[in-house]
Parts: structure tokens; C-alpha cells; sequence
């Protein structure tokens, strides 16, 4: 496959950062020595949090603290499981209070945390907003449903508006209406394009196209085209 010459700069520099090898794109991050990105998941979530990045120096009760704000879940519910790339467990650490205190002070480097490594959040809270999918399924979340009555009230509603055009011609419809506005709007592209003017449609004194009006005599019976009402 031949690769097509590039002159915009700002293109050629998006291609070379694209098609160049992983390890020259991570360089473009600016990841600091120390700098370790881990993924975050949750015992009842589904969403996983993809390369939060830590410093080794952080500590434990740190990482439970940013696992709070990206979770929900207070450090006290938290226990810990921290995978390696494999996911194979490397340690478990349960909630602060059960006689492992020492460890919330230390930091993340001395469990040997690289790049790609997995902390799990096991929520130990029974009562639990994130549990049953609370926290992800909008299905759950009850939806605020009107009356008809109370919607036949409202005024500035599609229904009100819908009765108003009712009321001046009898014959009426949503889908009508639907079908005549698509009529006008591909009438008003063809004559921009230097179409002539459908049938049906004229032109305003402003040279807009607009559908033909109905034309009346005086007793109201609907005139042809170019007739004239005839006045005995």
C-alpha cells in the first residue's frame, strides 16, 4: 500500500505519532520516573478505570482515597486486591481498622507496582449505593411520568400546538404536516440549485419559495389556477 505524500505539517506530525512503535508514542506522555499507571476496577461495577496514574511514592490510604472519588466507596468498605499484568493477585489488603494499619502508610512501590498492574475494589458495605447497578443502570433511576390531564393543561406543548392547527383547518395531521414541510424544504433546495419551481409552489415578493395559496371566490368555492371569480 502506497502511503500518500503529506504537505500540512500538522497532519504529517498526527501520522508519524499514530504509526510510530508503543514504546516512542509513551515517551510523548511525559511519564515522570516514578509515574505508574493502573487500572481500577470494582466489585460492583462494570466501568473500569484505565491508566489513573499514581506516583511509587503514594501511599495505600492515598490510593483508597482516589479509589473513593472515582468509586464511591469510603476507604473503611474497601478491601484490595492489586494484580499484576497477569492478573495474578500480589497481595490482598483489607479495610483500614483490621489490625493492618502499618500498611496504609506505605507506599506503592513496595509492592513492586508497574505500569498495567490492576487494583480491585472489593465493596464491603452492605448497604451500598453501588450495589444491584445503582450507580451505572439509568433503568433503575424511576423516570417522572405526567398525567394525560395534566399534560391536556400545559401550555407551549407540541399537543396544544397540534389542537391550535385543529382548529383552522379541520383536515389537519401531524404526518401531514410532516410530509408538506419535507415538500417545501426539497422545493426551496431544487430552485437554489437553479431548479424551476415545482408545482405547487411559488414565489413571494421576497423571492422565497412557498406553497401555492388556496384562491376563493366569493361564495368560497376554490378557484383554478388563473381563474377569476366572476362578480354577476
Amino acid at each position: 500500500m502506497t502511503i500518500p505524500e503529506i504537505n500540512n505539517q500538522d497532519l504529517l506530525a498526527l501520522r508519524n505519532y499514530v504509526t510510530a512503535p508503543t514504546s516512542q508514542t509513551q515517551s510523548h506522555r511525559q511519564k515522570a520516573a516514578t509515574t505508574i499507571l493502573l487500572d481500577i476496577s470494582h466489585s460492583n461495577l462494570t466501568q473500569r478505570h484505565i491508566e489513573i496514574r499514581f506516583d511509587k511514592c503514594d501511599t495505600i490510604s492515598e490510593l483508597r482515597y482516589r479509589i473513593h472519588r472515582q468509586t464511591g466507596t469510603p476507604p473503611q468498605y474497601q478491601r484490595l486486591k492489586i494484580m499484576d499484568g497477569m492478573r495474578r493477585v500480589i497481595r490482598e489488603l483489607p479495610p483500614p481498622g483490621s489490625g493492618s494499619e502499618e500498611v496504609e502508610h506505605r507506599p506503592l512501590g513496595y509492592f513492586g507496582m508497574e505500569d498495567g498492574w490492576e487494583v480491585n475494589c472489593i465493596d464491603t458495605d452492605p448497604h451500598s449505593g453501588s450495589k444491584g447497578g445503582w450507580y451505572e443502570d439509568t433503568a433503575l433511576v424511576p423516570k417522572y411520568r405526567m398525567s394525560e390531564e395534566k399534560y391536556n393543561e400545559r401550555k407551549g406543548t407540541l399537543r396544544e400546538w397540534g389542537r391550535e392547527q385543529k382548529q383552522k383547518d379541520e383536515n389537519f395531521t401531524f404526518r401531514r404536516h410532516e410530509s408538506e414541510h419535507k415538500e417545501l424544504a426539497e422545493a426551496r433546495r431544487v430552485v437554489k440549485l437553479g431548479g424551476e419551481v415545482p408545482e405547487g409552489f411559488e414565489l413571494d415578493g421576497a423571492g422565497v419559495v412557498i406553497r401555492k395559496r388556496e384562491r376563493r371566490d366569493e361564495s368560497g368555492v376554490m378557484l383554478q389556477p388563473g381563474a377569476e371569480s366572476v362578480v354577476g
